[in-house]
């Protein structure tokens, strides 16, 4: 409380000198600490201030038939919730169907389909000082000072170990807005074909496509650019990914059920496209338009960019296993992406494995004290394409300097 926040701001006044409890003398005499304290001794609760109950909302309806040759599941889900700091919530909408349908005796035909909205306003997380993270600037509060001046706006406040005022945190967590949109959506539809008993072959087609918009406003007063300085900032990204694969898997039947054998082959190829605008503003003539006048402000700054990438792979596994207990795979797959360079666009990657289920061996038979046990070693090699997709391309944006006959000038 504001009392034992103003005891041991004196004993650290006195620390430096080796005197760790404050001289019953001085224990009232608050006005060591300056004119900042006096007379303030109030017992604010920041962390209680900030934070409140946060009720959640969820509510779920499906529909779900069929018969012998058809299935389907469509379903829809809202869930709400309040977050635990002022005025954080987050709200999703989605929908889902699923459903598949058998052609004769060898064909059967399949979909997937998810959309959702999203919809949130976020606490500001930036890591930091108490200018710039609202949680460190409560834990930092001081306790003697009021959250709400008489006529109910937000009083200024002092944080620890500082003698002139700052800014209310609540105001760090209630003026700011911190919203984002989002909208997504993803399907594949798949179809498998019986060839041979034991022999399928699928095709799989798909694609995942979101889009977010992410906006942001600062009034000066909450500003982390400081005071005079309000903020604000849209953006919006788009991310799109399409697939396309082929498979064939063969399942052996051996005359002993003791032997188990699967082989797969398959293709595919995957492209991803992702852009992302975005636009800010420094100084803004009123705080009343928020972000939505971006134009309005005083310096202004606007930034875009786009990428794309492909890779082809070309992959096969083989699975063995004797009697459930010893198991063999082997894996192999070649990878071709666009973001390699030009010499070196494929790379190979094999594995296996090997397992002994010991827990199917007699002597552990009707075991009460273990319900598994397996030993299993690998081997493999990976790769890595999660880097820029013109990373192995020469490109072209602005600098400060250029290259000239083989020197650099400014």
């Amino acid at each position: 409380n504001g009392d034992e926040y103003i005891m041991l701001q004196l004993e650290e006044r006195h620390a430096p000198y080796g005197i760790y409890e404050v001289p019953p003398e001085l224990s009232g005499d608050i006005k060591l600490l300056g004119e900042d304290y006096y007379n303030y001794t109030k017992n604010t609760d920041w962390l209680d201030a900030v934070t409140r109950e946060a009720p959640i909302q969820s509510y779920n309806l499906r529909a779900s038939g069929g018969d012998d040759i058809s299935h389907f599941s469509l379903s829809g889900n809202y869930f709400s919730q309040q977050g635990i700091f002022l005025k954080s919530a987050f709200e999703r909408l989605s929908f889902r169907l699923n459903a598949d349908r058998k052609f004769g005796d060898k064909t059967i035909v399949g979909m997937n389909i998810y959309t959702s909205r999203v919809n949130s306003d976020a606490t500001d997380r930036r890591p930091g000082s108490r200018t710039l993270n609202p949680l460190y600037a409560t834990l930092r509060a001081s306790p003697g000072r009021d959250d709400y001046n008489d006529d109910g706006t937000l009083a200024r406040t002092a944080f620890s170990r500082d003698t002139q005022p700052f800014r209310n945190p609540i105001g760090l967590f209630t003026e700011r807005e911190n919203d984002y949109l989002e909208w997504r959506s993803y399907a594949n539809l798949y179809i498998d074909y019986n060839i041979l008993d034991n022999f399928v072959a699928r095709i799989n087609a798909g694609f995942d496509h979101t889009a977010g918009t992410a906006a942001e406003y600062q009034p000066a007063e909450y500003s982390v650019y400081g005071a005079n300085m309000d903020y604000g900032t849209i953006e919006e990204s788009k991310n799109s990914t399409y697939l396309l694969e082929g498979t064939l898997d063969y399942k052996f039947n051996f005359s002993s059920d003791a032997h188990g054998l699967k082989v797969l082959a398959g293709a595919s190829t995957q492209y991803d496209n992702n852009f992302d605008f975005s636009s800010d503003g420094f100084r803004f003539p009123t705080s009343k338009t928020l972000y939505y006048n971006l134009g309005s402000a005083e310096n202004q700054t606007v930034s875009s960019w786009r990428a794309d990438k492909t890779i082809i792979s070309f992959f096969g596994r083989v699975s063995y296993n004797f009697k459930e207990k010893f198991l063999v795979n082997a894996t192999v797959r070649a990878d071709g992406a666009s973001q390699f360079g030009e010499n070196k666009k494929w790379g190979t990657f094999p594995s296996a494995s090997a397992a002994w289920r010991i827990i199917e061996e007699d002597f552990l038979a009707g075991s009460n004290f273990v319900s598994d046990l397996k030993v299993r070693a690998s081997y493999g090699q990976t790769g890595n394409n999660n880097f820029s997709p013109y990373t192995s391309l020469a490109r072209v944006g602005a600098t400060n300097t250029y290259t000239f006959n083989g020197q650099v000038s400014p």
